[in-house]
């Protein structure tokens, strides 16, 4: 019984993970995303955060696990993020530029509040992007990144999904492993 639990919970987490993936493509993967995020990064002349509000925002609808989504800048750090909510802590302190540093390949970090709703946990899932051509893709190699899209993940909601597939024990801590099967700590 407690294995098809753990497979029910692992299949939840997979469903979702698809969704959330095909959701980032289509609503990023786009030549007018690509080109709006060049002609902000090259400072052109009207081209500001309005611009990219509608992705965001879409981003943040498209999956119940997302609680919000950010779009930040190698070059200068700088944060943008929907217009659905204000940000009630400084997003500096949310995601620090050295965190981003060595980030290559989508890549979850520790737990922390949600600068939006203080009261909500989230894990933020950092998705590296960079240039090819006219379209951006994710960063895996060791070239450096354009800028990143991290998306919040509701802890709470995640923990509920994990119950709901028939697991009921009190989930606390998450492990992330790599394809051999170890566990990946903060520093890896």
């Amino acid at each position: 019984h407690t294995g098809q639990n753990t497979l029910n919970a692992v299949e939840t987490i997979n469903v979702n993970a698809k969704n959330i993936n095909q959701r980032f493509v289509s609503i990023l993967g786009s030549k007018d995303f690509a080109t709006k995020c060049k002609q902000f990064l090259s400072n052109q002349a009207g081209v500001g955060i309005t611009d990219f509000q509608s992705f965001l925002n879409d981003l943040n609808n498209s999956n119940y696990l997302i609680s919000t989504s950010l779009l930040l800048t190698e070059k200068d750090h700088q944060i943008l993020y929907s217009y659905q909510s204000m940000p009630r802590l400084p997003l500096t302190d949310f995601i620090e530029g050295k965190e981003l540093s060595g980030i290559r390949g989508t890549t979850c970090l520790s737990s922390r509040n949600n600068p939006f709703s203080p009261t909500v946990s989230v894990l933020p899932v950092v998705i590296p992007l960079r240039f090819v051509n006219d379209y951006l893709q994710i960063n895996k190699s060791d070239a450096d990144n354009d800028l990143y899209i991290v998306l919040m993940l509701d802890e709470d909601k995640l923990k509920t999904a994990i119950n709901l597939s028939g697991s009921q024990s009190d989930m606390e801590d998450y492990y992330l492993l790599n394809s051999s099967g170890s566990v990946l700590t903060s520093d890896s």
